[in-house]
């Protein structure tokens, strides 16, 4: 059992790493993170895809970075409290008027996208556009809109 928990960040993706250096066929994932880097959280997706089953199991909270981890599972659960929060990305600019604004959206634009492609290969078009409308969530919409394939409630 592997857990994460907390900020996903560049810690998180070393521990995940060092875990998978030995290639298991297969892995279990108990998650609860508050989500964070964004860049991590989609490096840590890459390297779970490649483990041919992989069961996560969100409890608490699954929130930003934590939900793209969560589509990476063969097996993707969550314990009936759960709470989720979904949104594509954010970039944070100290100065809102910098000439790098214009560079920020492109940016912007370009991981909403990469982050849209993760999503889409489990949740329809139409799920996706329904959590972003909701943002916050419980398990049992979890479920309705696919972003988890089972409530979990620990038999």
């Amino acid at each position: 059992m592997i857990y994460l928990a907390g900020e996903v960040n560049n810690q998180m993706y070393l521990d995940v790493a060092k875990r998978l250096d030995k290639k298991p066929r297969k892995i279990n994932i108990c998650l609860n993170s508050e989500g964070g880097d964004l860049m991590c959280g989609l490096a840590i997706y890459d390297r779970l895809m490649r483990v041919p089953d992989c069961t996560i199991t969100a409890t608490g909270e699954n929130s930003s970075a934590a939900t793209i981890i969560l589509q990476a599972a063969t097996l993707r659960r969550a314990t009936p409290m759960t709470q989720f929060y979904f949104h594509l990305a954010q970039i944070c600019n100290p100065d809102p008027e910098a000439e790098e604004k214009q560079s920020n959206t492109r940016m912007k634009v370009h991981l909403d996208q990469v982050m849209f492609e993760v999503y889409n290969t489990r949740l329809t078009p139409d799920a996706i556009r329904e959590a972003l409308a909701r943002k916050i969530f419980g398990a049992e919409t979890a479920l309705k809109l696919g972003i988890i394939d089972s409530i979990w409630r620990g038999k």
